[in-house]
Parts: structure tokens; C-alpha cells; sequence
């Protein structure tokens, strides 16, 4: 019975050297997954910034969205996110489609150090970005032509198409499978140096999991607008913020 006893302590005191091996999680930032701006929205890509975030880094498996990784969850409003990548010092979620529209909606990242602090992250109607090259919001977009090759500047009569985040609430497609964003409906409009595209030009699909990804013919566009060598910019406007990528200059509203 004495040995039992003995061991019995033994685990417990092992069990809680364990436990407090792993800090308690701290949430200093939350940012546009792709203009790295505090602009986000329902069904934004979002990158979480902090410290014991995650016991080990993981990334989500192809084609799927977990609510959690690596004994990582995050909670946005009363509703768990899913993730797409998580580590000691970030993690990338999606804000839940069904988030309130809120000055302040509560963060909560639960992981091996037990739960971070509330977070009080401000949700917008919209918050639109283009994801770029170099994967800090700054610098050229992601830009594929018609078979889906990286280019680096575009021509009248190119389609297109490029990812980006923060568009809003998504609907269901007439067929009940993919949901997508009218481009009617959601009052974007998109630039290429400066030039308005016809709208009607423009539509936005939402191949989960990806980030919602717009196809853009640009029949409309000058050619002395559309062929610099040093490539295009390109902005997403709506409510008159701003985004713009191009030729390494930052994000403006």
C-alpha cells in the first residue's frame, strides 16, 4: 500500500512538471491574413500573434480545416475557428462566417499552458487584401494567368486570377455546393494601375478551404496602363479603404 502511495505522488508531482512546463498562452496581436493590417472580417484569413501558442508547430492537412492543431484551439465569439497553421509564436484561423459585426468580439487560444487572456478583436463588415509574394502584405500580389502560372504584369485581354481575404459574408451557390461572393453584391471594386475594372468583369468564388479567390478578365485595361515591366498595382477598394500591392509599396487607405 506504502508503494503505491509512493508512486502515486510520484506521478502527480511528474504530471505537474509536465503541466507547467508550457506557459500560459498570450495573445499580443491579431492582423488581416494578407495585408497584415487590424482589418478583419467574418470569413477573413487571420494570423494571431504571441507566445505559448502552440506546444509544437503543425499545419493543417490538405483540404482540411481543423478547430484544432497540435492541442491548439481558438475561439472567436462563441465559435471555434478553424486553423490552418499553428506555432509557439503564431497561428493562422478563419474567422468564423457567422461572427458578430462588433467593436469587440472575445479571443480566447486554449493550448498545453491551459487559456490565454480575452482578446478583444474589432470585426468589420469587410476588411479586403490580396495576399503577396512576400507574405507580409507588402511587395507584389500572387497573380496567376489562365493556367495558373505566376506572372509578374498583365495585358489587355488577360484573365487572371489572385487570392485575397476580408470579403464578407459569403452565399450558397444556385447549385447548393460551393458558397461564392457576387460581385454585385459585394460593392468591391477593384483597380490595375489606377484604372477602374467593369464589374461585371469580376467574380469571386470560394473553393473551401482556400481563401475566397477572384477571376478578373482585364479586356478593359490600357495597354500603356497594363505592360510595365516592373509590374501593376492592384487594389480592392470598399467603404473607401484601400489596399495596394505593387512594386514593394506598402498598404495605403
Amino acid at each position: 500500500m506504502s508503494l503505491l502511495r509512493s508512486l502515486s505522488g510520484t506521478a502527480f508531482l511528474l504530471a505537474a512538471a509536465a503541466f507547467s512546463a508550457y506557459a500560459q498562452p498570450t495573445i499580443t496581436v491579431i492582423v488581416n491574413g494578407a495585408s497584415f493590417e487590424p482589418v478583419v472580417a467574418p470569413g477573413s484569413l487571420v494570423a494571431i500573434y504571441g507566445k505559448g501558442l502552440a506546444q509544437s508547430t503543425q499545419t493543417a492537412p490538405s483540404g482540411s480545416l481543423p478547430t484544432s492543431l497540435a492541442g491548439t484551439s481558438v475561439k472567436i465569439g462563441a465559435v471555434m475557428a478553424p486553423l490552418y497553421y499553428v506555432s509557439d509564436t503564431q497561428v493562422n484561423a478563419v474567422v468564423p462566417a457567422e461572427t458578430a459585426i462588433a467593436g469587440s468580439v472575445p479571443v480566447v487560444v486554449t493550448a498545453a499552458g491551459g487559456s490565454s487572456l480575452t482578446f478583444n478583436l474589432k470585426v468589420d463588415r469587410f476588411g479586403p487584401a490580396i495576399f503577396t509574394r512576400s507574405g507580409n502584405g507588402q511587395g507584389r500580389a500572387i497573380v496567376f494567368d489562365a493556367s495558373y502560372a505566376l506572372v509578374d504584369s498583365v495585358k489587355p485581354g488577360d484573365i487572371v486570377s489572385f487570392y485575397a481575404t476580408g470579403l464578407g459574408a459569403t452565399t450558397i451557390a444556385p447549385d447548393g455546393y460551393a458558397p461564392y461572393l457576387s460581385s454585385r453584391s459585394t460593392g468591391f471594386k477593384l483597380y490595375i494601375d489606377g484604372k477602374l475594372i467593369d464589374s461585371q468583369q469580376v467574380t469571386y468564388t470560394l473553393p473551401a478551404p482556400a481563401p475566397p479567390v477572384a477571376s478578373v478578365s482585364l479586356k478593359d485595361i490600357t495597354p500603356a496602363a497594363a505592360s510595365t515591366a516592373a509590374g501593376n498595382s492592384w487594389q480592392l477598394s470598399e467603404d473607401s479603404k484601400w489596399r495596394q500591392f505593387t512594386r514593394n509599396a506598402p498598404p495605403q487607405d
